[in-house]
């Protein structure tokens, strides 16, 4: 395929909602003891997006708890929705709600799209309301039959009680629980990393094993974590530890840490730039250099991260959007101008790719033809070599 004739397809993938992930199946169980990725995995990150689920060999519907709508055979259609997450074939038919808007006047679940689907495996991990309505549960579903498996409760009751008679507190765990921290599949789908407040009044990161079905309480500390997203390899969890939230202007945070698993080797990689923040990140190249978004109303910017060393570097303060390639590490930025820059390694090193300007556009970087997109009035591509496709 042409790279033309491959931004012509990516229009139909953007207008239709989906992102596709290609995935082995799976028995009843979680996951297998071994995880092999299939071969034509690939993966488009777009979060406000959709999940497309390719799965090649269909599964077992034996107890199914109800009347079959999904394809056994894979190739689905994953998508939030107001009125929460839903599922369809890859033809449209077969809609069916999956999982309602979560968290009591929240919604919560939609963030967990697109990384609450594990990379490799029938599963959708989200977060939703407890039962009785007065608490928050971590939960995974299985496709296509729709069963569904309730993890852990996100919050104690010691802590519900506290949020009623304490609303800072009550403020500080329903931002970093709810608002502020999707759960995160590991790149190898057997990981899934979340954030709750089970032990002790603050929040926590914690990690649920899919093999041996096992609950890690990965940090401990008095300050809330918020925003945990993996390295490259998987080997560590990078988090958040902040303050305060905010109610607009920012974050007052703490540092960014990074953690194994197996809670290990819990280390701080920087302290965040006068204390603010949010830190986004929008991408960790195999060489773990992070191209990061900081947030800071007195002067914020998008950085490049040395994740082993902690050393910061700052590309652009004013800038409209950045995406990077997760394995090489190249990079593609529109300054506030709406200028298109690249850099072909994961460097401070960058060029301006041409003359035109992208006031309204938006840059992403598509695993399916290797190359960034940028979306504007209209559509084109940039590939590996920095060189422009309209």
């Amino acid at each position: 395929m042409s790279k033309k004739s491959g931004l012509l397809f990516r229009i139909f993938w953007i207008f239709t909602l989906s992102i596709s992930i290609a995935a082995s199946g799976c028995s009843s169980n979680p996951l297998p003891p071994t995880l092999q990725p299939f071969q034509t995995a690939s993966y488009v990150v777009e979060p406000t997006l959709g999940v497309s689920i390719n799965t090649p060999s269909p599964t077992s519907l034996a107890n199914s708890p109800v009347p079959l709508q999904l394809n056994p055979d894979g190739s689905w259609l994953i998508y939030p929705t107001t009125g929460g997450i839903k599922a369809a074939n890859a033809d449209g038919s077969g809609n069916v709600l999956i999982a309602p808007t979560s968290i009591k006047d929240l919604v919560a679940s939609e963030p967990d799209i697109p990384s609450g689907v594990s990379p490799y495996s029938r599963l959708i991990a989200h977060r939703k309301n407890s039962a009785d309505g007065m608490g928050w549960e971590l939960e995974i579903i299985h496709l296509p039959d729709l069963s569904k498996e309730t993890i852990t409760p996100l919050i104690s009751v010691s802590n519900l009680a506290s949020m009623e008679t304490d609303p800072v507190q009550a403020m500080l765990l329903t931002s970093a629980i709810a608002f502020e921290s999707p759960v995160q599949w590991s790149p190898d789908g057997r990981y899934l990393a979340f954030v709750a407040a089970l032990d002790g009044p603050s929040s926590d990161l914690y990690v649920y094993d899919t093999v041996s079905q096992k609950i890690t309480h990965a940090t401990s500390g008095d300050l809330e974590v918020a925003r945990p997203t993996w390295t490259s390899d998987g080997s560590e969890i990078i988090y958040q530890v902040v303050t305060t939230f905010g109610t607009g202007a920012g974050w007052t945070a703490n540092g960014v840490r990074a953690v194994k698993s197996d809670g290990s080797d819990d280390r701080l990689i920087y302290k965040n730039p006068n204390g603010t923040g949010p830190e986004t990140f929008l991408g960790i190249s195999r060489d773990n250099i992070a191209l990061v978004d900081h947030f800071d109303p007195r002067g914020g910017g998008l950085y490049l991260v040395n994740i082993t060393t902690g050393e910061l570097h700052l590309l652009m303060a004013n800038y409209l959007s950045a995406a990077m390639d997760p394995v090489n590490g190249d990079y593609v930025f529109l300054d506030g101008e709406g200028k298109l820059y690249f850099s072909s390694k994961p460097n401070p090193q960058y060029k301006q790719v041409n003359d035109l300007l992208y006031t309204n556009g938006k840059v992403y970087w598509d695993m399916h033809y290797v190359y960034f997109v940028i979306l504007a009035e209209g559509i084109a591509g940039i590939d590996p070599f920095g060189d422009y496709v309209d």
